[in-house]
């Protein structure tokens, strides 16, 4: 049995970001350490034992790609996180526990606030999506998929933001994405929840954790990671604070943080293990959350992480400076600069399998 867990993770084909292995594609003898007991010997009935030790390879192979390079294509992820990637052992064993209509964990694809969303962002939903739709086909225990608009978070760091355009945009994207859903990927319709954030004023859920972990964040990080925060941040000195924000979507399950954009979704699980996707620009976050988690809360430490990078070059979320186009625009060649290009291509071709994009956007915009 062990030898078909081995298999599984020396197939892995995908190369991490930071940590021991930074840059290459680990396997096995990377992996090893990190193994839960297996063959699996419970306190429970044989045949349970038994089906477990069945389980555990097949949903680490689904978990990881392994050898699959067509899937690991179309799912447009290019690395995992290298800090945390030996989670995938414990995320895997989890998952083979449960039956298949249990969420064991929630994927997490957050969306910063803007005053113009692209169209492209539905390109930003199809990696987890892709990824769901396969752990259902081979039995897996599909997990739930919050995406998150972080637009109070965003309009607290940058002035330049008009709140009520920001949550109009975004509500008129959770729209879009579950009319999206329902015609492209109805099988996942009840494991896909629209989330936005809560406010960050005093003496709320988010605004008070904000206030604590930014000043701890301040406390400890070097003049370089600042600096680089700052650069990263929308200027005013929200650097840290801007940094500080991604703890709270990927790190710690925190109860009152977001709330529901659209009425009749799913319920919202409460996490034990989030799976974080996010494009290029995330790779520089994910660095500073593992480098700052030792300084934090043992709460930051109670859920479990696991991190896949996508080819996103620019966040999907925001209007590509090069020509992009909005969500009320039609699609124009002559507009679209090379970034987005990329993004709507992949759209197009992972939408033309199940259905005509072009006939839904005509539909919907």
């Amino acid at each position: 049995m062990l030898g078909r867990v081995r298999a599984a993770l020396d197939n892995n084909t995908i190369p991490v970001v930071g940590g021991e292995f930074d840059g290459k594609v680990v396997k096995f003898r990377q992996f090893a350490p990190f193994l839960p007991p297996y063959p699996y010997e419970p306190q429970s009935v044989e045949v349970e034992a038994a089906r477990l030790n069945v389980r555990f390879p097949k949903v680490l192979d689904a978990m990881l790609f392994s050898g699959n390079r067509n899937l690991r294509n179309a799912a447009y992820i290019e690395a995992m996180g290298g800090e945390d990637f030996g989670n995938i052992t414990k995320i895997a064993m989890q998952t083979a526990l449960l039956e298949p209509q249990d969420p064991p964990t929630v994927i997490r694809v957050v969306n910063g606030g803007t005053n113009q969303l692209p169209l492209r962002a539905l390109s930003g939903l199809l990696p987890a999506l892709v990824y769901m739709e396969y752990l259902k086909e081979v039995g897996v225990a599909v997990p739930q998929l919050q995406m998150i608009f972080a637009d109070h978070i965003s309009a607290a760091a940058n002035h330049h933001l008009d709140f009520e355009r920001v949550t109009a945009e975004s509500t008129k994207f959770a729209e879009l994405a579950r009319h999206y859903i329902e015609a492209f990927f109805p099988v996942l319709e009840n494991h896909v929840l629209m989330l936005r954030d809560t406010q960050v004023g005093a003496g709320t859920v988010l605004g008070d954790e904000l206030a604590e972990i930014s000043s701890l964040v301040d406390q400890v990080i070097s003049d370089q990671t600042r600096h680089a925060l700052a650069n990263k941040a929308y200027g005013n000195g929200t650097g840290v604070y801007y940094g500080s924000a991604h703890l709270l979507v990927h790190d710690i399950a925190l109860p009152g943080a977001f709330a529901p954009i659209l009425e009749g979704q799913p319920t919202m699980v409460d996490p034990k293990t989030i799976v974080s996707i996010g494009g290029r620009q995330e790779r520089f976050f994910y660095r500073f959350r593992h480098g700052i988690n030792p300084y934090l809360p043992a709460r930051y430490r109670e859920v479990l992480t696991f991190q896949f990078f996508t080819r996103h070059q620019v966040p999907p979320y925001y209007m590509a400076s090069d020509g992009d186009v909005s969500m009320t625009d039609k699609l124009d060649p002559y507009k679209i600069g090379a970034a987005a290009k990329y993004d709507l291509d992949y759209l197009q071709k992972l939408s033309s399998i199940r259905g005509d994009l072009q006939q839904f956007l005509e539909d919907r915009i």
